[in-house]
């Protein structure tokens, strides 16, 4: 199967904080009704009760108009869905579905590795240079003073990476507390397979080699998929605005036991679990809502190389991308959510996306709580 062999890192164009391989999964729960991606007509403002189970409270307080200027902090904006995500919010404008966002939008990025392109730094007000490698607690340190240094020095804060290669300058007077944080970030590798690297169980170097090369894995997914959910959420806790919105990328495969792939299950595991334990704190200290998002699996660059591969170059196979979810429709959703918070489902919930693609290209995703 695809997601059982062994291999490195396959990241969707990012560095070690790159979303990348998310996968089918099990998970069943109340299903919603299809995404507005699937090209029906109707209001979304009406459609909430009939995805999430109702709206809650006085959502209605946050609702924001076009005029609004919001902050948006993605971690993980170098990666293809990151990338996604600083287009959409940057630009306001339609992309792949769905209508203008309004109003202005200035994103604070966060990564590994710096924007990848002129334009990429020139969608990011500011952009956080994380260290590839270290302790949750550097990542989470690194993480905190670049954002502070955003928030508190008026947006051109010096955290780690200027201007973003070319970002765009904004108002001092404005608020700069943050609309949303967006954990974007994450990566994919499987188990480190005994008989095909020729490890005997009964050589005492080949099993240390073996014991050790399964638990950097291990370490690895931890480092890419769970540190920088825990990292985020503790950037949110300080520095997102009541009524505002937290939201991490999961991953469905992690809904269900993972063999071939311990390390990425695992880690994915934890970060639902730690989404789900945080979820419901944040509604009812500070107003904010935290939400799990889960492909089935990403469609990058890399993710289609590594399909074609497993499947093979067949011609005539117009459904082998059939079940990836474009990037830019988990962006769409997202940036509703932010605007409009009595869309959102409830605190502490995990929502499995599933792609509604048709052979002909169009199509969309559709949002099922599952959690």
């Amino acid at each position: 199967m695809l997601f059982f062999r062994r291999g490195g890192i396959n990241d969707g164009g990012g560095g070690d904080y790159d979303n990348s391989v998310e996968n089918g999964g099990g998970g069943g729960g109340r299903r919603s009704s299809s995404s507005r991606y699937d090209e029906r007509s109707f209001d979304r403002h009406d459609r909430v009760v009939e995805r999430f189970g109702g709206a809650r409270g006085n959502d209605d307080d946050y609702d924001y108009d076009d005029d609004y200027e919001r902050n948006v902090l993605v971690v993980g904006s170098s990666g293809a869905l990151g990338r996604a995500l600083t287009s959409r919010f940057s630009s306001g404008k339609s992309r792949g579905g769905g209508g203008g966002l309004g109003g202005r939008w200035n994103v604070v990025g966060a990564d590994v590795v710096p924007p990848r392109t002129e334009d990429d730094g020139g969608r990011l007000i500011e952009h956080v240079l994380l260290p590839a490698s270290g302790s949750l607690s550097d990542l989470a340190e690194a993480l905190h003073r670049g954002v502070s240094a955003y928030v508190r020095g008026g947006g051109r804060g010096g955290g780690g990476g200027g201007d973003g290669g070319g970002g765009r300058r904004r108002t001092p007077s404005s608020s700069l507390m943050l609309d949303a944080v967006v954990v974007a970030s994450g990566g994919w590798a499987g188990d480190v397979a005994p008989a095909s690297e020729g490890y005997d169980d009964d050589d005492d170097d080949d099993g240390e080699a073996y014991a050790r090369r399964s638990a950097e894995v291990c370490d690895r997914m931890m480092r890419m998929n769970y540190y920088p959910v825990v990292a985020g959420s503790l950037v949110g806790r300080r520095f997102v605005k009541r009524g505002g919105l937290f939201v991490m990328i999961g991953a469905s495969a992690a809904l269900s036991p993972t063999p071939g792939m311990l390390g990425y299950g695992s880690a994915k595991s934890a970060a639902h679990h730690y989404l789900r334990s945080w979820g419901p704190e944040m509604r009812e200290g500070n107003d904010v809502t935290a939400v799990g998002v889960l492909p089935l699996m990403l469609d990058t660059p890399a993710n289609r190389a590594m399909l074609d591969d497993d499947r093979g170059d067949r011609d005539g196979d117009d459904d082998k991308y059939s079940k990836m979810v474009k990037p830019m429709h988990i962006a769409n959703e997202i940036g509703e959510w932010i605007k409009h918070p009595r869309l959102r489902p409830h605190s502490g919930s995990l929502v499995k996306v599933i792609a509604k693609n048709r052979k002909d290209g169009s199509g969309g995703a559709a949002f099922h709580l599952v959690r």
